[in-house]
């Protein structure tokens, strides 16, 4: 899931249109745009589920690349045995996303 990062504060549809703008140049430590706006960029949250019970695993990243989804369904397989899930690799999928690419190629 692809997700755009909110400026500190509440963005423009939270805090209002007028109060959104002054929330979003007022963020610190984002890089700036051309005209001197903030970027704020987009975070990705792989999300791993198992088949049979439905729990769902998720972490919040910068990016979509194949390391950071093996190393979440990593995470996921000892998250879940630590919780006494004793299940099978087969049973956690990736949930369905915008870029399959990046689960097909590691």
């Amino acid at each position: 899931m692809k997700l755009g990062n909110t400026p500190d504060g509440g963005g423009w549809r939270f805090a209002g249109r007028a109060q959104g703008h002054r929330n979003r140049a007022a963020t610190p430590g984002e890089p700036r745009s051309k005209h001197h706006g903030p970027l704020m960029g987009t975070a990705f949250v792989p999300t791993v589920m198992d088949n049979h019970s439905r729990v769902a695993y998720a972490e919040i990243h910068d990016d979509e690349t194949s390391a950071t989804t093996v190393g979440v369904l990593a995470r996921a397989t000892s998250w879940s045995a630590a919780h006494g899930e004793r299940l099978p690799m087969d049973c956690l999928v990736p949930a369905p996303t915008e870029n399959p690419l990046s689960k097909t190629r590691s």
